[in-house]
């Protein structure tokens, strides 16, 4: 094992791929994407700045150029990023990728590996498909044994604990792999996702050298996962390796927008990323293999100053674990160019928006680390690109109020607009050119990005054709553009709220992200979460329409959205909308040309399980009382958990409400209650079948009647 006092410059080649980049050739990588993206910043920023100088600066106006200085030096990096990926992508895709440092054809040995999946409250269904799926592909590759599964579960709804725990042993079961396929749950789950991790690795991390991180919804082929693990054993000074995740399996419109993006413009950027950051990459939680010694030893989370939301606990705890394995002398890599490896996305805009408000909590509690001398400064380059996330909607919300409010004095003071010359007199432009060149500037920057995405695949016949050839994808790019352009007012909306609340002290929940399509979100729940924007739109519109018609229509493209925001919110979760794209294979995605067979496995093996959870005389957390086999399996899970020796022994009185009031009586917390304690759940069984029937609940009668007439254990799988 490398460790960190080993890895300096001399030995920099066990941090990249082959051929190895030099610590000189790597700092002049970075130099050059650096010194393009100031030239760019700087060149946006006095264009702007001149033009705002010929009509004078005051009060009011600095703060716009502040604003505006901060927006386009923002852009100017993703702009950057996808200038050099595509650059990177017509080069020598060997050089500096992590992925070149072992032959495509390797043997390397490979060493024991576990793959998490941390699961809070999921659909059971999707999870133990794609643990299925996952594990036959690792199957297919004849490697298997290398690899263990572990489901780790923080699910605090009882109905989703116990199909959690009949899922598993079915899917055990059926796969002849319960010596290879592992769950277990958390009686406390403290520290959310982080502590989920960092108690499978004081329980069992030692027995393996390394762990793939897994969402409840990603997925990975078997060689990918086996390619994955050969690298890091061929790179023994690399704690970390991300995978970049795309998009698959949506059906609604805004779902299969941002599949789409994710798949079509994802190239170009991750590979500018992995350009400029080489061996000091970062790690997005997920879909990624880590070094677990090294992981154990120096990514431990620390506390924030103050208390949280702000500070306190981390939230977004992957960011900094990729900072630690850093700081402690380990190279974290992304491998931007390893096929296979997927996740899911929200299906529509309010589904997106509340998960985006988890994430920015999170990012923005990185604010506290960004000036902490002892990480890299790449790493807080990264906290930095994080922050702006969700800071730059509420700039560019600032940007345009300061804007408004600039038109609006100016327009009150009944003055004469009086134009001077600034540092481009030499070019003679009118205020008119000067304003058509600053706009096609700044839209240089912001569509050059797609254009150079359009251009890899029109390049590349393959790769265009798993588009849908140059016709269709050209009107793919163009819908998503125009869509993007509608959906981005909102999303400033909302991230500019989001943060707003952060300041204010007000906490993010922790909830499962809702997969599901449905058929698209309702009219009522669109208007309710889009209200104050059109009530913002409304209200924005008339004062810029009052001051100055001018203004009103440069707002519109905003202000319009904000009002339009429900219809736009709707129209995009429409699932019909999404197939009828799919059909004319417009927002095509290579998944979709050519599905995957992982994905197809995951699919049908969902609606077998599916149908098996749903459709019996009984379900959810009932089980555990009245099935035998699962009753078993429940308190065998629960006798082998360490935590249950301290478990408090439910009320007299509430055991007797479940068997004379009903099941369905009991609020969530009491079932807990009564599921946690091992000799409780054994006495309910008993006294399920055996009390005579006047003793029982109406709906136990009913329940146990109907369970008696059918085969239970055959639709579960268990006979």
């Amino acid at each position: 094992m490398v460790t960190a006092t080993e890895i300096t410059d001399e030995n920099q080649e066990i941090l990249s791929g082959s051929p190895a980049l030099s610590a000189k050739r790597a700092s002049l990588r970075r130099f050059l994407f650096l010194a393009t993206f100031t030239i760019i910043s700087v060149a946006g920023i006095l264009l702007f700045a001149d033009f705002m100088w010929r009509t004078g600066i005051y009060d009011i106006k600095w703060v716009v150029l502040v604003l505006y200085a901060i927006l386009f030096t923002h852009i100017s990096l993703g702009f950057c990023n996808a200038l050099f990926g595509f650059i990177s992508l017509r080069g020598n895709r060997s050089v500096g990728r992590i992925n070149a440092s072992i032959p495509e054809d390797s043997d390397t040995p490979l060493a024991a590996t576990a793959i998490l999946f941390p699961v809070y409250n999921e659909d059971v269904s999707r999870v133990m498909a794609g643990v299925k799926a996952t594990y036959e592909a690792l199957v297919k590759t004849g490697e298997h044994q290398h690899f263990d599964i572990f489901i780790l579960s923080d699910s605090t709804n009882p109905d989703r604990w116990i199909e959690e725990e009949v899922a598993w042993l079915r899917l055990c079961k059926d796969l002849n792999a319960l010596d290879r396929i592992h769950y277990r749950r958390r009686t406390d789950n403290v520290d959310k996702k982080s502590g989920n991790v960092r108690d499978f690795l004081e329980t069992w991390g030692a027995r393996y050298r390394y762990m793939i991180v897994f969402d409840a919804d990603s997925l990975m082929t078997g060689p990918t996962l086996v390619r994955l693990v050969r690298l890091m054993q061929a790179n023994p000074g690399v704690g970390l390796i991300q995978t970049a995740p795309g998009l698959i399996g949506a059906d609604t419109y805004f779902g299969r927008l941002q599949q789409f993006a994710s798949r079509f413009y994802g190239r170009v950027f991750t590979s500018g990323l992995n350009y400029w950051q080489q061996s000091e990459g970062n790690y997005w939680g997920h879909n990624a293999i880590i070094r677990i010694e090294p992981f154990i030893e120096h990514c431990e989370l620390p506390e924030l100053p103050y208390k949280e939301p702000i500070g306190g606990k981390i939230l977004s705890h992957d960011f900094v674990e990729a900072a630690l394995m850093r700081r402690a002398g380990f190279a974290v890599w992304l491998v931007d160019d390893l096929e296979d490896s997927y996740e899911e996305g929200p299906p529509n805009l309010i589904d997106s928006a509340t998960r985006d408000r988890r994430w920015c909590q999170g990012n923005l509690q990185h604010t506290w680390l960004l000036f902490s001398g002892q990480l890299h400064a790449i790493n807080r380059m990264h906290f930095f690109n994080g922050i702006m996330g969700y800071a730059g909607s509420l700039f560019w919300l600032l940007f345009l109020i300061a804007s408004t409010l600039s038109v609006v004095r100016f327009e009150r003071s009944g003055l004469s607009l009086i134009v001077s010359q600034g540092f481009t007199r030499n070019l003679n432009l009118s205020m008119e050119q000067h304003g058509a060149l600053l706009l096609g500037f700044t839209a240089i920057i912001l569509f050059t990005p797609k254009l150079l995405a359009w251009l890899d695949a029109v390049f590349d016949p393959a790769r265009r054709k798993r588009f849908g050839g140059v016709l269709r994808l050209s009107g793919s790019v163009f819908i998503e553009t125009l869509t993007s352009a509608f959906i981005a007012p909102l999303l400033m909306a909302f991230h500019s709220r989001f943060l707003i609340e952060v300041l204010l002290g007000r906490k993010s929940g922790w909830n499962a992200q809702n997969r599901d399509a449905g058929q698209g979100t309702p009219w009522v729940d669109a208007i309710r979460a889009h209200m104050g924007q059109v009530v913002l739109g409304i209200l924005w519109s008339g004062i810029a329409l009052y001051y100055s018609e001018t203004f009103f229509w440069w707002l519109s493209p905003v202000t319009f959205s904000l009002i339009l925001a429900p219809v736009i919110s709707k129209i995009t979760s429409s699932p019909q909308l999404g197939q009828w794209l799919r059909r004319h294979r417009l927002l095509q995605t290579p998944e979709e040309s050519q599905e995957p067979v992982i994905w197809s496995t995951c699919k049908e093996e969902e609606e077998k399980l599916r149908n098996a959870l749903e459709n019996g005389p009984m379900r959810g957390s009932a089980l555990a009382l009245a099935d035998p086999y699962i009753n078993t399996l429940h308190y065998t899970l629960l006798e082998q958990n360490p935590a249950g020796a301290s478990i408090e022994q439910p009320p007299e009185k509430l055991v007797e409400r479940v068997l004379i009031e009903g099941w369905d009586k009991l609020d969530k917390k009491e079932r807990v209650a009564v599921l946690i304690h091992p000799p409780t759940i054994r006495r309910l069984h008993h006294e399920l079948w055996h009390r005579s029937g006047h003793q029982l609940a109406e709906s136990w009668r009913e329940s146990l009647s109907a369970y008696t007439a059918v085969n239970p254990q055959r639709l579960l799988g268990f006979v």
